[in-house]
């Protein structure tokens, strides 16, 4: 009789617990309904205008809520056509990436987005890594800063952007010193063509003054009496011996061409690599090691060497010129550049060793 009596006060109660627990979970279809349903039953409670009340904000939330399904929904479908055909992160105001962030600000837990975010993220990072590998740095470094584009606090990225970047750095600095180097060589080409050319005119000059006094000799020679011309024996040893002399007063053997002089001290024994036919060295394998166990290394740390590549290109020696502070480390860079092989190269046509600065990161 006694819970007759408190039974309908008991499903009052519970009924309004109810719609209060769903309505804090944010299940607002669930306690609309439990809300509708207390008003129906309960019109005279003392809270019925905080419930009406109520009903009447969840009516405004899950319309608003139904909008941003629909805003999200329509999001997705241009970043997966977008997606489709490629466009990542361009044109600027139609690209995958672009509505991918606009959907996780709407809301950030929606998994669709997250997903075609990270696989977008991925794609860059991929791109990135085989251009480094390849010693492309520019596709590399515009890869890593698409990626913090989409995402500026990776960390991860960021360190490895600063790292080509200042691989870069060094080589475009090594590059204009090859280039000064080159600049140096071609000068004393043109010193050493100059000097040549000098020479042979004067030696063609020497030659005519020489022709015209023996004519003049033959002359007189023609004017007197057959008993008081010179003979050709007594004249012929001081001609001979003053042509014999002339090259070596000259020094006309000592810039002739290799080729003619026999001589191939001209072709350089070891060049720059940027003087080498093509430009440009050409790698056939590049050693790179892993860290030691036990040794950690804060940030990027970078070996500069000077390598000498034989007409085999396999590398002969190796100098280290800017070394690491932990000699582990130093003795691992020789090792692994001396395990460098490069296409054999050639300078003008001939097979010739040149020097090639390298540098090892870690």
């Amino acid at each position: 009789v006694i819970f007759d009596r408190y039974y309908p006060q008991y499903l009052q109660q519970t009924l309004y617990t109810q719609a209060e627990t769903q309505y804090t979970e944010g299940d607002y279809a669930g306690a609309l309904q439990l809300y509708e349903e207390y008003a129906a039953n309960y019109p005279f409670d003392p809270n019925i205008e905080q419930i009406k009340a109520k009903i009447n904000n969840i009516h405004i939330l899950v319309e608003a809520e139904q909008q941003k399904e629909l805003e999200i929904y329509g999001l997705m479908e241009k970043a997966s056509q977008a997606f489709a055909e490629g466009r990542y992160l361009l044109p600027e105001a139609d690209n995958a990436a672009g509505y991918v962030a606009r959907v996780l600000k709407l809301d950030p837990q929606f998994a669709p987005a997250r997903e075609m975010q990270s696989t977008i993220l991925t794609h860059y990072w991929e791109e990135a890594e085989k251009a480094f590998d390849a010693d492309q740095l520019d596709v590399a470094i515009e890869n890593y800063r698409k990626i913090l584009q989409i995402n500026p606090d990776d960390q991860k990225v960021v360190d490895e952007l600063e790292r080509a970047l200042k691989i870069k750095n060094i080589n475009d600095m090594l590059g204009s010193l090859s280039e000064l180097a080159q600049a140096k060589e071609e000068l004393k080409r043109l010193q050493r063509e100059k000097y040549r050319l000098k020479t042979q005119v004067q030696q063609e000059r020497r030659r005519l003054q020489n022709f015209d006094e023996s004519v003049e000799d033959d002359d007189v020679r023609a004017s007197l009496p057959e008993a008081a011309q010179p003979t050709a024996a007594a004249s012929s040893p001081g001609l001979a011996s003053s042509s014999n002399n002339l090259d070596e007063t000259l020094g006309i053997m000592l810039i002739a061409d290799a080729k003619e002089a026999g001589q191939g001290n001209l072709l350089p024994r070891i060049v720059e690599e940027t003087l080498i036919d093509g430009g440009k060295k050409r790698y056939v394998h590049r050693e790179k090691p892993d860290l030691p166990a036990g040794v950690n290394v804060k940030g990027v740390l970078m070996i500069l060497a000077e390598c000498i590549v034989g007409v085999d290109g396999q590398v002969e020696q190796v100098q280290i010129v800017s070394p690491s502070a932990n000699q582990k480390l130093n003795q691992l860079a020789e090792a692994s550049f001396h395990k460098y092989q490069f296409k054999p190269a050639t300078y003008q046509g001939e097979p010739v060793r040149f020097k090639s600065i390298e540098v090892m990161t870690f």
